[in-house]
């Protein structure tokens, strides 16, 4: 069955008027708007003092095991948990850096972005897909006025999964 369609402009059919949510779609749509909300920046501190800004040379990361602790397979997902550390070496005890991080392999010319998290306390998440067979190694880069590098000298060797 078609549905009808009026060619009359003065039919209004209801489609535009506002009508208020339903509790329970009042409930989901404030969960929806939390979950994109843009988490609060913590404010500068008066003067800046640049020593206590991030300092990729004093912060480290590290290759979390793998589930069960077994090895990592093609296909896995691989999480880094990155901590970062002040001029001073003090760790971090908030967020806000922008970092990008990478998977790569430069022999096979492979490489993968990471999704990274910031949990807001100086400490961020990466996770990898992992696309390929052998060696790759992550490096994970703080951006700023210059781009900073620091790389885990840990590879990882990643076998093929075999299904049967």
């Amino acid at each position: 069955m078609a549905p009808r369609v009026s060619t009359d402009p003065d039919v209004h059919r209801g489609f535009c008027t506002f009508q208020p949510l339903s509790p329970e779609d009042a409930v989901e749509e404030r969960l929806l708007l939390d979950s994109i909300a843009w988490p609060e920046t913590p404010l500068l501190p008066t003067p800046l003092i640049l020593e206590q800004t991030s300092d990729p040379a004093h912060s480290t990361f590290t290759i979390l095991p793998g589930r069960g602790g077994r090895q990592w397979h093609v296909g896995d997902q691989l999480e880094v948990r990155i901590n970062m550390s002040d001029f001073q070496g003090r760790p971090k005890k908030s967020g806000g850096d922008l970092l990008l991080a990478r998977l790569h392999n430069q022999k096979l010319g492979a490489g993968v972005a990471g999704t990274v998290v910031d949990h807001l306390n100086g400490s961020y998440s990466a996770v990898f897909s992992l696309l390929w067979e052998g060696d790759a190694q992550v490096e994970v880069f703080r951006v700023g006025v210059v781009m900073l590098y620091y790389s885990n000298s840990s590879h990882l060797v990643l076998k093929q999964s075999h299904i049967k």
